[in-house]
């Protein structure tokens, strides 16, 4: 927030114009030092609210108590902007930005949040949809929200330090993400760049970005245009180095699938002496299936009957228990690959 342009504090000597002159409906006000044009929140105007927020052009009026009591940034702004400050509040300086904002209009005290210098504060949609969640939010458990709603709602509610609200939607957006390979599905989640987007800007979800990653990275060629030009230069070089690393796991299952019995212990060697290779048209159908997702091209030799592709019974469990090991070490090994790749200026520094 750094230069962030905001009103000027409100003095003692223009206070009683300014009450009278400002229209707290939210049509217009004269002031020179307000927005030209304010608009009165549809929805959330209480009509006994002791509160104003702007938010660009739009005004709330809320009840204070409420904020407070769901906002340790909220109770602190209201006791910084009533002389009672705490100097070592993690966003102080956002704070005290807030309250030299401050003016008094029709009595009660109107504080004036900046859109276009700090993505981390919310936009008025962001904060209304926060204000329909404390209101109604427990609507969700019966008509879930949409995926859009909770990547706002998380805007609103991490800027704002609404901590139930933050941990309500990171457990909804973790849902959306196998947790781990065996629960992968067939198709990739539609929403995988919005998951590396949301990952990459909150520390609260970094934990989905291996899975987040993997799931772009393993769509079909023609389908990753869509949102693509979302990521960053740091970003799209994470997936490339990803994908090149999904690709070279075909080699690695290659070999997990060849089980030679004349070289196992002496009891295995009396039964079978047979060195077991998968045809090469089953290896090849799996891999171009799946060139980018090696987990789920290992499903699919999960479920080959080996026995019948002319593997003795021991090489069978053998195989089978090579490609679980073989899948988990992949999506073991997906974190590393992405850290493989380094922002620019952090190699610079080094």
């Amino acid at each position: 927030m750094d230069g962030a342009s905001l009103p000027t504090p409100t003095s003692s000597r223009n206070l009683k114009r300014e009450r009278e002159d400002e229209d707290i409906d939210g049509v217009k006000e004269r002031s020179s030092k307000l927005p030209t044009t304010c608009i009165k929140h549809q929805v959330h105007w209480a009509l006994d609210g002791n509160l104003l927020l702007q938010f660009g052009d739009v005004r709330f009026k809320v009840h204070r108590s409420r904020l407070v009591s769901e906002s340790p940034y909220f109770q602190e702004l209201i006791n910084a902007s009533h002389g009672n400050p705490d100097d070592d509040y993690e966003y102080k300086e956002e704070i005290d930005l807030l309250v030299n904002s401050k003016k008094v209009i029709g009595g009660l005290d109107c504080y004036y949040f900046p859109q276009d210098c700090n993505d981390d504060l919310p936009n008025a949609e962001a904060f209304s949809v926060l204000l329909d969640a404390m209101n109604t939010g427990i609507d969700y458990v019966h008509t879930p929200p949409s995926f859009a709603t909770i990547k706002a709602l998380l805007n609103a509610a991490n800027s704002l330090c609404v901590t139930r609200y933050v941990t309500f939607c990171t457990n909804f957006i973790k849902m959306e993400f196998p947790s781990e390979w065996r629960s992968i599905p067939e198709t990739s989640s539609p929403m995988a760049i919005e998951g590396v987007l949301l990952g990459s800007r909150y520390l609260v979800l970094e934990k989905i970005l291996p899975f987040t990653y993997y799931e772009l990275a393993r769509r079909p060629a023609g389908a990753t245009s869509g949102g693509f030009q979302e990521l960053n230069t740091l970003q799209l070089r994470k997936l490339i180095n990803l994908q090149k690393h999904l690709s070279i796991q075909w080699d690695n299952i290659a070999t997990t699938l060849e089980v030679d019995c004349s070289k196992g212990p002496p009891l295995k060697r009396q039964v079978c002496k047979t060195c077991h290779h998968p045809s090469l048209k089953l290896f090849l159908s799996a891999r171009n299936a799946y060139p980018l997702d090696p987990i789920l091209g290992t499903r699919r030799l999960l479920c080959t009957d080996w026995v019948t592709k002319k593997y003795c019974d021991s090489a069978a469990v053998e195989v089978q228990e090579r490609l679980k090991t073989c899948a988990s070490r992949i999506w073991a090994g997906l974190q590393g690959w992405l850290d493989e790749v380094k922002d620019e200026d952090e190699t610079d520094g080094t």
